[in-house]
């Protein structure tokens, strides 16, 4: 990775909130400040390539609209559901977890996350620690500079080889306190990973959160494996992973999953299935958002 350019997930995620908070109504997540964070130049960019995916997904739809209509089918019905209603998922919990006095929020994999930019009623409530590769952690810098004028008080970017680095070093050494609660939050990241990468990510989370600490991410369930009992929506999008070289990995077995977070000393709050996540998330619209076939959301607090 280039130590001055952003991931491309990083932008895609980005991007995704950006056009929504542009162009959907109501919202499902409002991130008004995404779009700042990225230069006119990518979000065109993003714009055009966006546009171009309807061939891969709808060839037999993408000569006959025009590139909104494109661009709308393609973040609607194939980006846009699972990366908008798993943050919503995540800051809802987060929003609970500090309501009872927890004051640190670590979010793993932050990319261009902006809660400490939307959310300065938190400033002094909330210490938020990003972590994140350091070609990562550049880059978020300097469009933080760029666009807000420099960091947030309360936000601290740490930069984390995970390849390499002792992620409870890095915490431990920017100021995090492990004698106390906190929030975790991982975000679209076990889909890629094998079994052992996520138990290793859980016993190092075990062990830097106190009692009482929450931690939400999202999952595929075992069905994600079994072309006979996916959408054709979903085998396209996971072909087009595999084509970008992340192929899903992993599924659990939802009470399987249950049961794998015990071990870890976690007892779970909430573990929110498709058909969940459409009626809390997409119930009643009237456009293309939907949840995903084999998504599904865990919230989880260490006992």
């Amino acid at each position: 990775m280039d130590a001055q350019k952003a991931s491309i997930t990083a932008l895609v995620c980005g991007y995704t909130r950006a056009y929504h908070a542009k162009n959907d109504s109501p919202k499902i997540f409002d991130d008004f400040w995404a779009e700042r964070l990225l230069s006119p130049e990518e979000y065109a960019f993003m714009q055009k390539s966006v546009t171009g995916l309807l061939n891969l997904f709808e060839p037999e739809t993408a000569g006959t609209v025009d590139e909104d209509t494109a661009r709308r089918l393609v973040m609607q019905k194939y980006n846009s559901s699972t990366v908008l209603s798993r943050a919503r998922f995540i800051e809802d919990s987060l929003e609970k977890a500090i309501s009872t006095g927890i004051d640190q929020y670590v979010i793993l994999g932050a990319g261009l996350d902006t809660f400490a930019l939307r959310r300065p009623e938190f400033v002094d409530q909330v210490r938020v620690f990003e972590v994140d590769h350091p070609a990562s952690q550049t880059d978020k810098n300097d469009r933080l500079m760029r666009a807000a004028g420099g960091v947030p008080e309360n936000l601290v970017l740490i930069p984390v080889n995970f390849e390499t680095d002792d992620l409870r070093e890095c915490l431990l050494s920017n100021g995090f306190d492990s004698e106390k609660p906190a929030f975790f939050s991982w975000p679209g990241v076990t889909y890629y990973l094998d079994l052992e990468a996520i138990r290793n990510t859980l016993r190092i989370i075990a062990d830097l959160g106190a009692p009482g600490s929450g931690l939400v991410f999202d999952y595929a369930d075992d069905t994600a494996f079994d072309p006979t009992r996916i959408s054709d929506r979903e085998k396209k999008l996971q072909s087009i992973t595999r084509q970008t070289g992340e192929p899903m990995k992993t599924g659990f077995v939802p009470a399987e999953l249950e049961a794998e977070l015990r071990l870890f000393g976690f007892g779970t709050v909430e573990n929110l299935d498709p058909a969940g996540i459409e009626e809390r998330f997409f119930s009643n619209r009237v456009d293309l958002y939907h949840a995903f076939d084999t998504a599904h959301f865990m919230h989880a607090v260490k006992l």
